[in-house]
């Protein structure tokens, strides 16, 4: 019998645990026309200054169903954007190409739940909706996890936030790039760090370098042709360190 309640518990438990109730945010959006395409932007807070999320992304008329109101010469209009992560739901009005509102936000926490379980501490509403907007998917999280980038949920946001794809860094990789850890990615993208760059470097006389060294070079705006104007004016065998250095001085 005991047994028996304990198992009963642990069922209860788990049902309990499965169950959890959504979390729920307002926020405001606006849209608008942006070289074509439509933007748009998403700002919320919680109200104390401590939680915030400012969210800024093209989106599809057409897939959202607002294509006819966004047309019109201005009407109210209600239109639901799913992510894996949650679900938004927009009120507002749109006309003339453009619109703004407000906007409600409902947690997916079985998402939540089974990331939890793979060892993703998530837990404030913000990095929720960061999960959302950015719409970090159980597929780009299983890409990445692929690629030995797991568990870390703040390197999780910041490359999808940045573009980071499995493509991306399997050129890195082509390249023969080493150091290539979640930070370094991270970084590199940031700083638009692309083979081309790493290619042109290489010709320079700077081949497979550490990705520490790829950052290095781009924030100080250090291409290939600095490199070879230092050599044309006798600065020969220089390593990287000098080259930046050289570069901070105004040579």
């Amino acid at each position: 019998m005991i047994k028996r309640i304990a198992f009963l518990l642990l069922s209860f438990g788990l049902v309990f645990s499965a169950s959890a109730k959504a979390d729920t945010a307002q926020g405001t959006w606006s849209l608008s026309s942006a070289n074509g395409s439509l933007q748009l932007e998403m700002h919320w807070s919680d109200g104390k200054g401590s939680q915030t999320n400012d969210h800024s992304g093209f989106v599809d008329a057409a897939a959202l169903g607002i294509a006819s109101a966004l047309a019109s010469a201005g009407q109210h209009a209600t239109f639901h954007l799913h992510r894996d992560a949650g679900d938004f739901t927009f009120d507002g009005w749109l006309g003339k190409g453009e619109g703004a509102g407000n906007y409600t936000f409902t947690s997916n926490e079985a998402f939540f739940n089974a990331l939890r379980s793979r060892g993703y501490n998530i837990e404030t509403l913000n990095y929720k909706m960061a999960f959302a907007t950015l719409d970090i998917t159980n597929a780009y999280i299983d890409q990445m996890e692929r690629l030995g980038y797991k568990g870390d949920v703040n390197h999780l946001v910041a490359m999808k936030a940045l573009g980071v794809t499995p493509e991306y860094v399997a050129q890195l990789q082509s390249t023969g790039v080493t150091e290539l850890d979640a930070s370094h990615v991270i970084s590199l993208k940031a700083l638009h760090v692309n083979p081309q760059f790493i290619k042109e470097i290489a010709s320079a006389g700077f081949p497979r370098l550490s990705a520490n060294e790829y950052v290095t070079l781009k924030a100080m705006h250090v291409d290939a042709a600095y490199i070879r104007y230092l050599r044309s004016h006798g600065f020969k065998d220089l390593t990287v360190n000098q080259v930046v250095s050289m570069k901070a001085e105004g040579i």
